[in-house]
């Protein structure tokens, strides 16, 4: 609402200011015509006088000349006459003649005594003509020259009315401007206190809620940045948690419940002896053979949870385990493709060998996968680790399961990208990591 007022108001003003201009362009073009038109009476009058002079010269002259060039006189004083009749009529039936004068009354006055003056002299003129050639009266002439002073003297006064109504023009347009500038200065004044200052305010109160908003965000952006790095520590830490839970696991496995089923394994041999052969011998090796087949199973564990070869013999030799182990236990053909000639740090290969552990296990449980191949390459600049198998694929959008979550984040741990997209068959699992990341990684 507050926008609108001031939009209103602002065109507003540029309206009035528009306005003033108009009215003040149109005063001006109608001085400029009325000065236009009285320049036109100007050099009519100027004329006039001219002529009158000349018509005054002609009958002076008349009187001195000879014959011969008395004759050429007389056609000069025809047409001067003429002219001078002709342009006082002109005069006379001007529109402007005494309507643009200072004061038009007198000037119709002035016009009124000089035209009886006008008469005189034309009349004298034409007697002057109508006189036998050769023949002169100076009487005519001295009796137009009176009353030429007559009337070049009112025609003065004309003129002058004239140009002392176009001074007033001129000063009346001046002042004009003035009030036209002061009244647009007046509209731009109001123009700024009524709209660009409350403008001003909502703008200055605007930038002042903007940046309380930008702080209070700002506040919001550095709160969240902290909670999402106590989030990413605290899921570091359960990760690392959870690794030395397995590695606890693992070891209380073996030391605890896989000697204590070889102890039971090699508690059983004596027996065979005193039993001797019958029911209770048969019965004896199948307990010896679920033994064995716990001991396996509790080893199997044990390596599931824990790699003693990734600590002992690298990454490739953990992934040749984990390709056997896949193969005995699922009935896959898991195969191992090293080609990258570097050894990750242990930390780093910790985390491939626990999402290459990852990928298989989903390839052999879920996808029901044939043939499962670990590739690890180095080209480029980057190690990458591949698992590529024959089954279903995966759906998409990819399913939100802590397994695949976890590959995840061990890969951010690495500074690496992971990328799990199904392929022309099966599904394919990528994680690229650059060797200059392999000495920052977090273990």
């Amino acid at each position: 609402m507050r926008v609108r007022v001031l939009t209103f108001r602002y065109v507003g003003a540029l309206l009035v200011v528009a306005g003033l201009l108009v009215a003040g362009q149109t005063v001006v073009h109608q001085v400029l015509a009325r000065q236009e038109g009285d320049a036109r009476v100007i050099n009519l009058a100027g004329r006039q006088r001219m002529l009158g002079q000349r018509l005054c010269t002609l009958l002076l002259a008349l009187d001195v000349r000879a014959f011969d060039r008395g004759r050429d006189l007389r056609g000069e004083l025809a047409r001067t006459a003429d002219d001078w009749e002709r342009n006082q009529s002109a005069l006379r039936m001007q529109p402007e003649v005494g309507q643009r004068a200072a004061d038009a009354e007198l000037v119709h006055h002035l016009f009124v005594e000089i035209d009886a003056d006008h008469r005189a002299m034309v009349r004298i003129a034409r007697a002057a003509l109508a006189l036998p050639p050769g023949e002169a009266d100076p009487q005519l002439a001295q009796t137009a020259c009176a009353h030429q002073d007559a009337f070049l003297a009112g025609m003065d006064r004309i003129v002058g009315e004239y140009e002392r109504g176009a001074r007033e023009r001129v000063v009346g347009l001046r002042r004009l401007e003035l009030v036209l500038l002061a009244l647009a200065l007046l509209v731009l004044a109001l123009d700024g206190a009524f709209v660009f200052w409350p403008a001003v305010r909502d703008l200055r109160r605007q930038l002042v809620e903007r940046a309380v908003v930008q702080r209070a965000l700002d506040a919001i952006e550095t709160e969240h940045q902290a909670k999402l790095a106590e989030i990413a520590r605290l899921e570091r830490e359960l990760l690392q948690a959870s690794d030395r839970e397995q590695l606890r696991l693992a070891q209380d496995l073996h030391d605890g419940l896989c000697q204590q089923l070889i102890g039971a394994a090699f508690l059983l041999r004596p027996l065979r002896g005193v039993l001797g052969g019958g029911t209770a011998a048969a019965q004896l090796d199948e307990v010896d053979k679920l033994l064995a087949e716990a001991i396996a199973q509790a080893r199997a564990l044990v390596r599931s949870l824990h790699s003693p070869t990734l600590e002992a013999a690298g990454l490739a030799a953990a992934l040749d385990e984990l390709a056997d182990h896949t193969a005995r236990v699922f009935g896959v053909a898991c195969r191992v493709h090293d080609r990258a000639g570097v050894e990750p740090p242990a930390g780093c290969c910790a985390h491939l060998h626990r999402i290459a552990r990852e990928a298989v296990v989903n390839a052999a449980k879920h996808a029901r996968a044939t043939a499962i191949d670990i590739e690890l390459d180095c080209d480029a600049g980057a190690l990458t680790l591949v698992v590529r198998d024959d089954g279903v694929g995966i759906a998409s959008p990819l399913p939100a399961g802590v397994g695949l979550r976890l590959m995840a984040y061990r890969a951010r741990l690495l500074g690496a990208s992971l990328e799990i997209a199904p392929g022309t068959r099966g599904t394919t699992v990528t994680c690229r990591m650059a060797l200059d990341e392999l000495a920052g990684a977090r273990p």
